[in-house]
Order: structure tokens, then sequence, then C-alpha cells
């Protein structure tokens, strides 16, 4: 049978409070298990559906938190929470571990949210937080769902979007444009090892001169669940920014609590060519003490005069140079016709003995 279903919502509006944290979660039920009776025959239940919802409406800083867990078959539990923490008043944190039909546009700009969602066994935690002296914060975690980032960076928001083990269309549209992550993720183009896509990654934060913004994601997987286990690679897609000035951005990658990547910028410049069509290989992807890959990517600023920046990202298991496909027949023929050619000069031309042609 089903697991039952959880619901839990909090709607507050204090305007007299100076700050409100407020946080909400709800636990879905496990589905049912096959019978132990021998020869028996049939499928598990699925999983209920755990929904939390809040809203607060306050004077000043308002921090919402959103989590759910949803048990995903026998003794697996998925845990997924969304924090924001906005200081323009409002917030509105969402969470549930079932698959997304539409996605929440929230009317209020000043609103800040937050989105989770789970719905895969691979994945054990997934989280995303953002902090933000601007009111426009929005942060989301979805497992095995469509990819959805908000349409502009512009303005006084900031966002942190995780999509753990996205889908093959989301996955190659976020390998267009980038030869290099195309050279090392495989996803069908290429002749090596087959690559997974673990999570899709997009970082963001408004113009800052005071206060500044800090955004982060963390994802833990069982990565017993995967069929090979080759290198952590880490695609850095694509980024934008509106300003060439002086800045202070800091990004930093660590796994297990060990730091792999730490780069401070001090132009937006500089940012953008780093994250653009960049492959980090982070090195062998082999289970811990426990199994487990605990990865936490962070990107946040102190100044950033004008305009703003955002980032995009890709966390893969892949093998270097294995999506670089196999040379084509007309290539091939080509190649080999050409070779032909220059033996056959070569063979004309070759003096004979004595110094005469």
């Amino acid at each position: 049978g089903t697991g039952g279903d959880a619901l839990s919502t909090l709607v507050l509006t204090n305007t007299n409070c100076v700050s409100l944290i407020g946080s909400v979660s709800a636990n879905a039920g496990k589905g049912g298990s096959i019978g132990s009776v021998l020869n028996s025959t049939g499928s598990a239940g699925k999983p209920g559906t755990a929904y939390a919802s809040i809203s607060l409406v306050g004077r000043f800083d308002v921090s919402a938190e959103a989590s759910v867990l949803g048990p995903y078959g026998v003794g697996v539990i998925n845990h997924v929470s969304a924090v924001a923490h906005s200081s323009g008043g409002a917030s509105r944190a969402v969470a549930y571990d079932k698959a997304l039909t539409n996605f929440y546009r929230f009317a209020n700009s000043v609103d800040a949210s937050s989105l989770a969602v789970t719905s895969s066994g691979n994945v054990l935690n997934a989280s995303a937080y953002v902090y933000s002296t601007n009111s426009g914060v929005q942060s989301q975690v979805k497992i095995a769902q469509k990819h959805l980032v908000s349409p502009s960076f512009a303005g006084p928001s900031s966002y942190a979007v995780l999509t753990a083990l996205p889908t093959l269309p989301d996955s190659l549209t976020a390998l267009t444009a980038n030869p290099h992550l195309q050279a090392d993720i495989n996803l069908g183009q290429g002749v090596g090892s087959s690559s997974d896509m673990l999570g899709l990654v997009s970082l963001a934060g408004p113009a800052t001169t005071s206060g500044g913004w800090s955004t982060s994601i963390n994802e833990s997987l069982d990565l017993s669940q995967f069929s090979s286990s080759q290198h952590l690679f880490i695609g850095l897609a694509s980024a934008r920014s509106t300003s060439a000035d002086p800045a202070n951005l800091h990004f930093s990658i660590s796994r297990e609590g060990t730091m792999l990547v730490d780069q401070t910028f001090t132009t937006l410049t500089d940012a953008t060519a780093y994250f653009t069509d960049h492959s980090l290989d982070l090195g062998l992807l082999d289970p811990g003490s426990n199994g487990h890959l605990n990865l936490t990517i962070q990107l946040d600023a102190t100044l950033i005069p004008n305009g703003g920046f955002s980032a995009n990202l890709l966390i893969a298991n892949a093998t270097v140079a294995s999506g670089v496909p196999e040379p084509s027949s007309t290539f091939l023929l080509t190649l080999a016709t050409t070779g032909l050619l220059t033996r056959r000069r070569r063979l004309i031309f070759k003096p004979r003995s004595g110094g005469r042609i």
C-alpha cells in the first residue's frame, strides 16, 4: 500500500516584531513492502507525499525553513531542506517530496522563498541556503526534477538552486555550448565510460557594498547505488555579470569537510571567465568510510558595486575525455585518403640510388 501523506503549514504576520524565525516540517509514511512469503509476487507501495509550507512577514530580519522527510523504499529516508534569510521583512518556504507540476512564482517581490523536493533513493540529503541583506531571496532544492532557475538575477535578489540527479534533457542542455564540458562528461555522445550527472547548481547574488550575500548547497549521495566510481567532476558551465568593476567574490568546494577549491576574484570579468566552460577534476569518487559523498559548494560576495553575478555549475561522476565522440566515417575516409595520397607522393618523388630522380 501507499504510505500516508503529511501536510504542515504555517502563516504568520507580525510587523511589530524586529525579527521572526520559523520552521515547519512534514514526514511522509513509508510504502508497504513485498511480503516475505515464499514465491510471493507484487511490488512495494509508493511512499506518501510530504508537503510543508511557511510564510512569515515581519518588520526586519525574517528567517524561514522548510523541510521534509520522504521515505523511499525500505530503510531509506531522504531529508531535504531549504533556508531563506532576508532582511526585507518577508520570507516564504515550501518543501515537499513529490514531482513538481508548476513552478512557484511569488507576486510579492520582497518575499524570500524556499522550495524543496525529494523523490530518489540515491540522494540521502540535499539542502540549499541563502543569506542576503537584500530583500529578495529564493532557495530551492529538487531531486530528479526539472531544473528551474529564477529568470533574472538583476535587482535585489539572491538565489541558490540545486537539482540533484537531474533529468537527461536538462543535463544535455547544461552541456550545450560547452565543448570542454562535453569532452569530459559522456551522456551518450562519447566513446568513453558513461557519466552520471549528480547535480545541477545555480547560484547568484545582486550588487552589494555592505553586508554582502552568501549562497550554498550541500548534496549527500549513496555512492554504492552507482554502477561505476570514476572521478568527481565540477563543470563550470556559464556565468553572467553586468559590470567589470572591482569586486570581492569568493568560491569554494569542500568534500567530507576537506577544502578542494578555494578561489577569490577581485573583478567580475575574471570570475565570469573562470565559470565559463571550465572543468574541474577533483580526483577519484571513491566512497569514504561510510560509502557516501558529502559535497558543499559555496559562492559569496562582500563587494559588487554594480549589477550582480550568477553562475551555473554541474556535478558529475565522469572520466576525462570520455565524452569525445567517435570520428565520423566521412572524417576517417578523408583521413585515410589523405594518408594514401601522401604516401603516393613520397613514392613518386623518392630519389633513386645514384641521386637521379
